[in-house]
């Protein structure tokens, strides 16, 4: 018999403010009331025991701890389906958990699973998907207008649930030829086979346990994903601007978030990696070896230094080109001065009776012809102010 799970992270507008609203409650809160029009849905809290107590908790941060699980009801009544749920963490992911009925002495077809949970997705949580991208932002939750760190993601992906990939786990002993259909594995215990793409849980009294710590696994590299989508989204947006076009500094800042969001990411992930236990963090070591995670976490802080790199160049580059405007208009009042000057000279030319010949000069020249060419002066002296400063 197959008994197979499907974990799939999707692109959700699901966004919160966590670095402020620390309390899970309004945001599960928030959350229903968002969804309260969705009738073939059912959204329940997280019973999992959160913090520190007996082997069974685990000490997550709140950025690592699902808001709710969804229920898509209709999506149980098709026959080849016994579950289907949405886990709603942060940061425009969440991740979709599939159980598919059980099917004697077949080799799972990942080609044709991974579809399935697809269409899954699709059918059954589109009214979820299309509710929350139109919700506006409240105490904890942000509305996709209000998004900073976000702004880069593709509204298109996020209003119809995009699905990154499918991972496919069978639990419990098997029939047919699994070690085939796992390929090549990364991880070898007593209980766990960890392939790519696929794995294999031997013993299915730990299926809970394997249950949150796939959850984790899976919500953890969604994020990486989608950060280093955004990083070189950003890089990308630095190089459209040359030494004579200066970004602004409202994409400056929104870009220097991404960058620091990144880093309080990385610290709740080590947190949460310290916070698990029992079997829990066992496991989590596995997937994090098959998986080269810390490799991973390597190439995406690198590609944030070098955003970070040319975010101090872009600021140095504006702040020099704010001196230089500020240089030039302080050039160009003071050639207004000259120009203030000259007009004083020339009315004081007409009141004496002995003019010098600069005076005299003055006297004979048509407050037209000194105006305009004291003006042309003053925007030489402005322009070569602004050209030579550095």
């Amino acid at each position: 018999m197959t008994n197979i799970h499907t974990y799939s992270p999707i692109s959700l507008a699901i966004n919160w403010r966590s670095e402020i609203c620390t309390d899970n409650a309004i945001r599960l809160q928030e959350l229903q009331e968002i969804l309260n029009d969705c009738s073939d849905i059912s959204i329940a809290g997280i019973d999992w025991p959160l913090g520190y107590g007996d082997l069974n908790h685990d000490n997550l941060p709140l950025f690592f701890q699902p808001v709710a699980v969804i229920s898509l009801i209709e999506a149980c009544l098709e026959p080849d389906i016994k579950q289907a749920d949405l886990y709603i963490y942060d940061d425009c992911c969440a991740v979709a958990h599939i159980v598919f009925a059980d099917i004697a002495n077949d080799s799972p077809n990942d080609v044709a699973l991974s579809k399935r949970t697809e269409e899954i997705i699709n059918v059954y949580a589109k009214s979820v998907c299309q509710t929350v991208f139109q919700a506006t932002s409240r105490q904890a939750f942000i509305g996709v207008n209000d998004y900073v760190v976000m702004k880069s993601l593709d509204n298109i992906a996020l209003q119809h649930g995009r699905v990154l990939w499918t991972a496919r786990t069978h639990i419990g002993q098997a029939d047919w030829d699994i070690e085939t259909w796992l390929g090549e594995y990364h991880c070898s215990s007593d209980y766990l086979r960890i392939g790519s793409g696929n794995s294999w849980l031997i013993n299915p009294s730990l299926g809970e346990h394997f249950h949150r710590v796939m959850l984790f696994a899976q919500y953890h590299s969604a994020i990486y994903s989608q950060y280093e989508s955004m990083l070189n989204t950003s890089l990308n947006a630095f190089n459209r601007f040359s030494q004579q076009i200066v970004m602004k500094d409202s994409d400056i800042q929104r870009h220097q978030t991404l960058v620091d969001h990144l880093d309080y990411i990385n610290i709740n992930y080590s947190s949460a990696c310290y916070g698990t236990q029992s079997t829990r963090r066992e496991m989590l070591q596995h997937f994090q070896n098959s998986w080269q995670i810390d490799e991973q976490q390597q190439r995406i802080v690198k590609l944030a230094e070098l955003v970070q790199q040319r975010l101090q160049r872009l600021k140095q580059d504006s702040l020099r080109q704010q001196n230089k405007i500020t240089q030039g208009l302080l050039g160009f009042l003071g050639a207004l001065g000259v120009i203030g000057l000259l007009f004083d000279l020339k009315s004081f030319s007409h009141s004496i009776d002995d003019n010098s010949p600069i005076m005299a000069l003055l006297a004979d020249i048509s407050p037209d012809v000194l105006l305009g060419g004291a003006m042309l002066i003053a925007m030489a002296v402005s322009l070569l102010v602004y050209r030579n400063h550095e």
